[in-house]
């Protein structure tokens, strides 16, 4: 339970966690810095900001998926017609 408390050093992250922090435009210094700072709003603030991105990488993610599937779909039906 202590290791959820703002300002007590958290785990470290893993080469994943930092993967995905630096896809949606977190550093991992931004977020020990916030984390450390005892600020329960500066951390809340990172995890906000963390969370809009990734569902923003998500849905970009989500559509290319759909258009991809979409070209390959049109692409076979305009051969066979």
């Amino acid at each position: 339970m202590s290791s959820e408390r703002v300002g007590e050093d958290p785990r470290p992250l893993s080469g994943a966690h930092v993967f995905t922090l630096q896809q949606v435009g977190v550093t991992k210094r931004q977020v020990i810095a916030a984390w450390l700072s005892g600020d329960k709003s500066k951390a809340e603030e990172v995890i906000r900001h963390t969370t809009m991105n990734l569902h923003h990488v998500k849905t970009i993610s989500l559509q290319r998926y759909t258009y991809s599937k979409l070209h390959i779909f049109y692409t076979f039906f305009y051969v066979i017609f």
